[in-house]
């Protein structure tokens, strides 16, 4: 927040209006309204307020709205100064997020502050008490470690911004797919100071026991300078109890004031029967008595990472790792590649649940959307060309090029690259068309006209085209047939290939036989005419049986179906994706048909996202034996898509799917097996059915099988089948497999080190998105590992790696910063 906007101790709530909505104008938090939100329902209150649990316009996803009340000034201080917060540690992903801030017209000048309500990151599984309480009887070690370093992290974090929460207990600490997520940063305990109103006991095992002294010390009062990181510390260790035991603290003791006092004089509690001696002496440093005993939090996240570190093997020699049941499905691929913890804990988290429902790996996602976008200008130009070559509209095809979402980057982002950079032709005549049918930003003629002349002042053939057009027709300038058949001329005039402009090439010769109306709808040629003819008579059965097998194809690969139907359909085939829908939605009687309405629904083509619909029709084919229902019926049971979350059913339903021996089958069961999700934990199992699908071509199974080689688990260690089997999945283009190909070269596994080699291969990786990789990079230049010594190079891909929420990366480029 700038410093700009001062808060004064006697604050009123009219200021706080104003604050905000000053916050609002300078685009500091972003506005949502209010009547946008619907399926509103209270998840919780407090003495402070409410909190909401509500959908955004027309997305499934769910937000929480938080709701304020019975404040006074010194309150609405605090709720200030926690929005500052953060804004400070938005990029952590165990830290809950802020999106922004809810508005509704209210004219009751009483009543301001109700108005107002902050738009947070759901937590699907609620508070960390309440997800031990369903869940911890199926949690293992590894996952209560990931926890433990998880909630570790975010406080490192918090800790690292000048940050003390003061206020952490399993109430404010909350599970969001799997996920630790950090919340309050101490607002609720600041406030009831700051109001005189702590009154509560139930956060007595979690508070400093110094803290109790000093309450005692001045007459049931405190200042919030008496909480310092070290007490945050002392909360951690409680939690770490917390996590090993899934129970509440002295559950069998009142909550009074003589605990208070049993607990400053020593009183913790017990370890749990078999806890591991290294985790034990870790919680007990952290809530010692005296708090320069208690170790800093880099010190514990530092042992959580020993601790794991036991199974594990170093990626780069700094903190980067292959966890040896780092195993990756089709659904956590995602988190293999992008987690800035590294492969620490992805094991833990289920996938993003969004992100696993559409895609088979979300690895090629990220290979997609990290591509050098001058590129992708290039790729969009060849487009637009090709598409009047083949006598296609141009403007419809274009549009749902962008939605189809084939590079996985949003048209508002190559825009803003587009502005930016207008030092290529490509770009120059890109950003013209966006202004002339009005992508990203309003319709504007002039500006578009004004960029095609420049595209064609140096010869853009597209761009000289466009031109003519706009004369032709009077966009953005005044009509002139003469200057545009000059334009026109220029095009034709340059002999170009058959299959390269042909659609401008065949417009340009009928031109004077082509009345206004149908020149201005944009070129719509007898190719055209006679596809649309021959897409109306195709069977639709045999396409629809062409784009299952295509979608099975890929998902048995590992591959991301999801970013390449659309473009499938529409360059395959030649049909609408209306059109397919609606032949769907009348033609349920069979299988293929019913998975394909199904799989419209679950990815949103053409219909609204309906995950309830979706699910019962994958149900319906999958009752009758069909195959690749029987997968996505897995995918919804796995992680609650239109149904609720069942693992025993998942697991039942991969089965059934491997038992076919089909591989994307086989390597989810295998994960089930290695998690000892649904079924009792079996690495042997879980190796030999990664191993069964890896040799049928899943590059996901090839990755996941190369780990478990590599660490021997479940199987014999063996480097060099490690090494084989990371060169198949790289050679599949799987991101994670790139990376774990250039760690086999850098360190030797399996083959002759080969520093060059790996350097290649982790700039590969790292160009394509994977931040483990940039960061291994940012470590070779920095100390010249097989490569030339490069501070610079260090410093930019430690940044690279560092934008993506690496920590590692965050400090080591701090570190060469402050050196200079």
């Amino acid at each position: 927040m700038s410093n700009n906007i001062e808060i004064q101790d006697n604050v009123h709530k009219i200021e706080f209006v104003n604050w905000i909505e000053e916050a609002i104008d300078k685009e500091y938090y972003k506005l949502y309204e209010y009547e946008n939100f619907h399926n509103i329902q209270e998840i919780g209150s407090s003495v402070f307020g409410k909190v909401y649990r509500a959908n955004w316009k027309n997305s499934e996803q769910y937000v929480a709205l938080k709701s304020f009340f019975n404040l006074n000034d010194v309150a609405v201080k605090e709720i200030i100064h926690e929005l500052k917060l953060q804004r400070e540690i938005q990029f952590h992903d165990n830290i809950i997020k802020f999106h922004g801030i809810a508005k509704f017209e209210s004219d009751d000048q009483d009543d301001l502050l109700k108005k107002y309500l902050l738009v947070m990151e759901y937590a699907d599984s609620g508070t960390l008490k309440d997800y031990l309480k369903k869940n911890f009887n199926n949690l293992t070690w590894d996952d209560k470690y990931n926890m433990a370093y998880q909630l570790s992290c975010a406080v490192l974090c918090l800790h690292d911004e000048g940050i003390v929460h003061r206020d952490l207990h399993p109430g404010n600490i909350l599970v969001h797919r799997n996920t630790i997520k950090v919340a309050d940063f101490g607002l609720s305990k600041r406030i009831g100071l700051a109001s005189n109103q702590l009154k509560s006991f139930g956060i007595i095992p979690y508070v400093d026991p110094k803290i109790f002294s000093k309450l005692g010390s001045n007459k049931n009062s405190t200042q919030l300078s008496s909480y310092n990181k070290k007490s945050d510390i002392y909360s951690i260790g409680v939690l770490l109890w917390v996590i090993s035991s899934g129970q509440t603290p002295f559950y069998t003791e009142e909550y009074d004031s003589n605990l208070t006092i049993e607990i400053s004089q020593g009183l913790r509690e017990s370890p749990i029967p078999d806890t591991p001696e290294n985790y034990r002496k870790l919680y007990t440093d952290c809530w010692d008595g005296e708090p320069d005993k208690r170790p800093t939090i880099g010190q514990v996240v530092k042992s959580l990472k020993e601790i794991m570190n036991t199974k594990s093997i170093s990626i780069t020699g700094n903190q980067q790792e292959i966890n040896p049941t780092n195993i990756i499905t089709s659904s956590n691929a995602s988190s293999a590649s992008n987690s800035y913890n590294g492969d620490i804990f992805q094991n833990f988290n289920r996938p993003n649940e969004k992100d696993i429902l559409i895609s088979i790996t979300t690895n090629e996602q990220s290979i997609s959307s990290k591509k050098n976008l001058k590129i992708i200008i290039n790729e969009i130009v060849e487009n637009i060309t090709e598409l009047f070559n083949e006598g296609n509209d141009a403007h419809k095809y274009i549009t749902n090029y962008f939605n189809s979402n084939s590079h996985n980057i949003k048209s508002q982002e190559i825009y803003n690259w587009l502005i930016d950079n207008q030092n290529d032709l490509d770009s120059i005549f890109l950003l013209g068309y966006f202004n002339y049918i009005g992508i990203e930003t309003s319709e504007n003629l002039n500006q578009a006209f004004n960029l095609f002349i420049k595209a064609s002042e140096q010869d853009h053939t597209l761009g000289q085209f466009y031109v003519g057009l706009c004369y032709e027709f009077g966009y953005g300038t005044e009509k002139n047939e003469k200057l545009s058949s000059e334009f026109f001329e220029k095009v034709a005039n340059k002999n170009c290939p058959t299959s390269y402009f042909g659609g401008m090439s065949h417009f340009i010769q009928n031109f004077n036989r082509t009345n206004t109306k149908d020149k201005s709808n944009s070129i719509i040629t007898n190719k055209q005419i006679i596809n649309e003819n021959i897409s109306s008579k195709k069977n639709f059965k045999i396409v629809i049986k062409k784009i299952v097998e295509f979608v099975f194809n890929l998902v048995n690969l590992g591959k991301e179906a999801h970013n390449y139907i659309i473009d499938y359909i529409n360059n395959d085939h030649n049909i609408k994706l209306q059109e397919i829908y609606n032949w769907l939605l009348n033609n349920q009687n069979d299988l293929d048909s019913i998975f394909l309405l199904g799989y419209f629904n679950y990815i949103e083509i053409e219909t609204s996202e309906n995950p309830n619909q979706a699910f019962d029709l994958f149900i319906k084919a999958s009752e009758q034996d069909h195959t690749v229902s029987q997968f996505y019926v897995g995918l919804c049971y796995e992680f609650g898509y239109g149904t609720k979350i069942n693992d025993k059913l998942a697991f039942k339903y991969f089965e059934k799917v491997a038992n076919k021996n089909y591989p994307s089958g086989l390597n989810y069961l295998g994960y089930f097996y290695e998690r000892g999700m649904g079924i009792k934990k079996d690495l042997k199992r879980a190796a030999t059915l990664y191993e069964k699908a890896a040799n049928l071509g899943n590059i996901l199974a090839q990755y996941n099988i190369a780990i478990m080689y590599m660490n021997g688990y479940g199987i014999d260690k063996d480097d060099n089948k490690a090494f084989e089997l990371s060169k198949q999945s790289a050679e599949g283009e799987f991101i994670a497999g790139i990376r774990l190909l250039g760690y086999c070269y850098s360190y030797g596994i399996g083959t002759s080190v080969n520093k060059q080699k790996a350097f290649e291969l982790y700039q590969k990786a790292a160009d394509l998105g994977d931040t483990v990789a940039q960061n291994n990079l940012g470590d070779m230049y920095e100390i010249g590992d097989g490569i030339w010594k490069d501070i610079d190079k260090a410093k930019y891909w430690f940044g690279q790696s560092a934008k993506q929420g690496d920590q590692d990366a965050q400090k080591r480029l701090e570190k060469l910063l402050n050196l200079i």
